[in-house]
């Protein structure tokens, strides 16, 4: 065939004909249609499939499903077909003939985790979290030495984490929060040396946080709700990519590392309900684009740093419940984005700094239960989005700012104080001393200042007596016209001194009584 082709060309080429072209032509074409085209199918199908998993991977897979009451899944599309590659099995991935995703999660596996998992040698996503897994994690778990990511998060898993999971040196994301896990935290972690997110927390750990953890390039460190004991690590600070760093709700104690001022992209900082000691490290100011930082139910002495100023992003402060002394910074006056301010259950002494005035988008502050003295600065005025302020159980007096009338729905605690006279006016009242009916007084939209679910014609006005007077100051579910208006007299006047009786002067500091 071939030298008659060639001849016929060159004849075709040499005589210049189109008819011994086309002749040609089409001899050529039904040669390669009859003979050659169904040659080169055959070859193509004696060759392997390159698409097929393994048996050994159809076994583990099949383990997994029997493991976990697969027929009971949310989804479990062909996987009661042959090949999980090959007919696209919910929740399997695989390049060319292998099985490299398993994402399965919240998918309503039920059961535990084969050991035949780790088969799966070649796996780069393993997430079968948010389900209802118990047992212990395969300690063979090392074995899937390719895996990046490993989610087995928020299911019922007990036992402690393998050792053999320092193995995983590929691994970037390691969530296995919302457990049952105990033991400690092995050091083998600090093996897996590309690994920048560590999700652990909720769970019974204990122990110490590996201080090998500092050598890692982390981006996120959750290890809260455990029983972790010891110290933060001194070299915290070489932790300068982190952005996210919760440790509350465990047993640590000794102090706040100054190092820590070295991870200044930190974005959200939770160290509450522990038992740190010491100062509050000055350094902390350097966390110039934090945005909520907690650490309430401590034993943290000392002043606030006025560096915490710096702090410009910051949304939320919570320092409070722990024993922190000296007089509030002017400088938090700076931070314009926060809305929330809690430094309640402290020893702080001296006024309320004027500068509070400037956070413009403060929702919510709580000093009470400290030492504070002067008065209310009536820069809080603006404050127009704030919508709850407690300031209970300190020194403050004067007279209470005018601004407290037209916020009717304000929510705004000032017990335990020394304030003068005229109580906060939410009705309108005349010059002669009387009262109109509270505007708009309706208990079916939220608008009854005394909260009694009744509307009264004179509903907390100072000067006029109404037995339905809110019952703020002195507790005793009776409302008087001067409840603890220090220069009236008033029997129902809160008995400061444990006397039986209320004097019009009871908790006046400067008056005899």
């Amino acid at each position: 065939k071939i030298p008659f082709f060639f001849v016929c060309f060159r004849a075709a080429l040499h005589r210049g004909s189109l008819f011994f072209s086309l002749f040609c032509s089409a001899a050529m074409l039904l040669v390669f249609t009859r003979f050659l085209l169904p040659v080169a199918f055959l070859l193509a199908a004696m060759a392997p499939f390159t698409n097929s998993a393994s048996p050994e991977e159809i076994s583990a897979l099949r383990d997994l499903y029997d493991a976990t009451n697969g027929d009971s899944w949310s989804v479990n599309l062909n996987w009661n077909l042959t090949d999980p590659c090959l007919d696209y099995w919910h929740g399997v991935d695989c390049l060319d003939d292998v099985v490299v995703k398993v994402l399965l999660y919240s998918n309503n596996l039920v059961g535990t985790i084969p050991d035949s998992i780790t088969t799966l040698s070649k796996l780069i996503f393993l997430h079968l979290g948010n389900n209802e897994l118990s047992g212990s994690i395969p300690s063979t778990i090392g074995d899937l030495t390719d895996l990046i990511s490993l989610n087995l998060a928020n299911n019922t898993l007990t036992g402690t984490i393998p050792d053999s999971i320092g193995q995983l040196t590929e691994l970037h994301s390691f969530l296995l929060e919302n457990n049952q896990l105990e033991g400690s935290i092995p050091d083998t972690i600090v093996q897996m040396t590309k690994l920048t997110d560590i999700f652990l927390s909720y769970n019974q750990l204990t122990g110490t946080i590996p201080s090998g953890l500092t050598n890692l390039d982390l981006f996120s460190l959750f290890l809260s709700d455990n029983q972790i004991e010891g110290t933060i690590p001194e070299n915290i600070g070489n932790l300068h990519n982190l952005l996210y760093l919760f440790l509350n709700e465990n047993k640590l104690t000794g102090p706040i590392p100054e190092s820590i001022g070295n991870c200044n992209q930190l974005d959200s900082m939770n160290l509450a309900e522990n038992m740190l000691s010491g100062t509050l490290p000055g350094t902390l100011g350097n966390l110039t684009v934090i945005t909520a930082m907690s650490m309430q139910s401590n034993m943290l002495e000392g002043t606030i740093p006025e560096t915490l100023g710096n702090m410009t992003k910051a949304g939320l402060i919570d320092l409070s419940n722990n024993r922190l002394s000296g007089t509030i910074p002017s400088t938090l006056g700076n931070l314009q984005f926060l809305f929330d301010l809690y430094l309640d259950r402290n020893t702080l002494e001296g006024p309320i700094p004027d500068s509070f005035g400037s956070l413009s988008q403060l929702i919510s502050i709580d000093l009470s239960s400290n030492q504070l003295n002067g008065s209310i600065p009536n820069s809080l005025e603006n404050l127009t989005n704030l919508q709850k302020m407690f300031l209970d159980d300190n020194g403050l007096f004067d007279f209470m700012p005018s601004f407290l009338a037209s916020r009717p729905s304000f929510a705004f605690s000032a017990l335990n104080n020394f304030f003068l006279c005229p109580l906060p006016v939410w009705c309108s009242e005349t010059e002669d001393g009387t009262c109109t009916p509270c505007i708009n007084c309706s208990p079916s939209q939220g608008l009854d200042p005394d909260r009694d679910d009744y509307c009264s014609s004179a509903d907390n006005c100072p000067y006029v007596y109404n037995p339905d007077q809110y019952n703020r100051f002195d507790g005793d579910s009776v409302g008087e016209a001067c409840d603890n208006c220090l220069y009236y007299s008033n029997d129902d006047q809160t008995d400061s001194d444990n006397d039986g009786y209320g004097d019009p002067c009871d908790t006046c500091p400067l008056n005899y009584n």
